[in-house]
């Protein structure tokens, strides 16, 4: 890869809401826009090989009485995603809920070490 492609998969990384401080991983998808929400809420992405996926709330944070497509075509670009909870499933399909945006020090290494011990992290959104 040159330099300039290995630059735009950090910074998409960084758009994605990938944090890392400390050895714990958060997400906080602050660079997310509207716009790249599908019809269904969410937004998916693999890293690490552990799935991720973002999901809209179906409450206050959105603009009501609109849907999200209506919401994608005319973005308020003041309001930004937040992440609200997280379910965390292994890979012996227990799930751990928590509130906040973090995963535990434990998690996160099971994350960056590839273990497949974490499944899928499942981070419900809103606007903010």
């Amino acid at each position: 890869m040159t330099g300039q492609v290995k630059e735009e998969v950090l910074t998409r990384w960084t758009e994605l809401g990938i944090r890392i401080k400390d050895g714990v991983l958060s997400l906080d998808p602050e660079f997310l826009g509207m716009h790249e929400i599908r019809d269904d809420g969410s937004i998916r992405f693999s890293w690490c090989n552990t799935s991720f996926v973002y999901r809209m709330e179906k409450k206050p944070g959105t603009e009501p009485g609109k849907t999200i497509r209506e919401q994608r075509m005319k973005p308020d670009f003041t309001r930004k995603l937040a992440v609200e909870s997280l379910s965390i499933r292994d890979s012996s399909g227990k799930q751990v809920e928590r509130a906040g945006n973090m995963l535990t020090k434990k998690e996160s290494g099971d994350v960056f070490a590839r273990s497949g011990k974490i499944r899928e992290i499942e981070a419900r959104i809103r606007l903010v």
